[in-house]
């Protein structure tokens, strides 16, 4: 009796054991995620700016006074295609565009001096959400699965459940006909 019992804790903690694997390599997968949203903006709405300004000061040119904004509107297609590799290698998650937005709004107060380019923070959001919703609908397409398909898969297990119900109650219904006519036979 024993044995089993402790071959049955064992297996079970064998299976506890791969679940928390399981769930560490997730976290490991979305923090990896997490830790290249970091580094790509802070590249886009940071370094390069700094290095526009740095470059105006040391020439004097006026040129580099259009980078910063040059970068702003080239970083609205890299915030794109930034959460849509993103979403396509990590799965989705509103994180990545959240944060695309969120690292932006300090660079205003640094870089740009115009309370106006909060704008540019929802623009981000919005083109965040719209790489990743795209990614999304990319691995649906190449999986061969139309969008409802979760939703389709389970309306018809419940189809399937409810018909199962119903021939169970004609079982019963015509399991209970006959012995009434078996018990009215021999009642005759």
């Amino acid at each position: 009796m024993s044995n089993t019992k402790n071959k049955k804790s064992q297996s079970q903690a064998n299976k506890d054991k791969v679940v928390r694997e399981n769930a560490e390599a997730a976290y490991q997968l979305k923090m990896a995620g997490l830790i290249k949203v970091t580094a790509i903006n802070s590249i886009m709405y940071y370094v390069l700016p700094f290095i526009c300004w740095m470059l105006t000061i040391a020439t004097g040119s006026n040129f580099f006074v259009l980078g910063p904004m040059l970068i702003i509107y080239m970083a609205c297609f890299a915030v794109f295609v930034e959460c849509l590799m993103l979403t396509s290698n990590h799965g989705f998650s509103i994180v990545y565009p959240i944060l695309c937005s969120i690292y932006f709004v300090p660079s205003i107060f640094i870089f740009h001096y115009q309370f106006e380019f909060i704008i540019f923070a929802g623009v981000y959001f919005v083109m965040g959400l719209f790489g990743c919703l795209t990614s999304k609908l990319m691995n649906r397409i190449k999986k061969k699965r139309p969008l409802g398909y979760k939703t389709l898969e389970k309306a018809n297990k419940r189809r399937m459940a409810m018909q199962k119900d119903k021939d169970d109650i004609k079982l019963k219904s015509s399991t209970k006909k006959r012995v009434r006519k078996g018990k009215n036979a021999f009642k005759n």
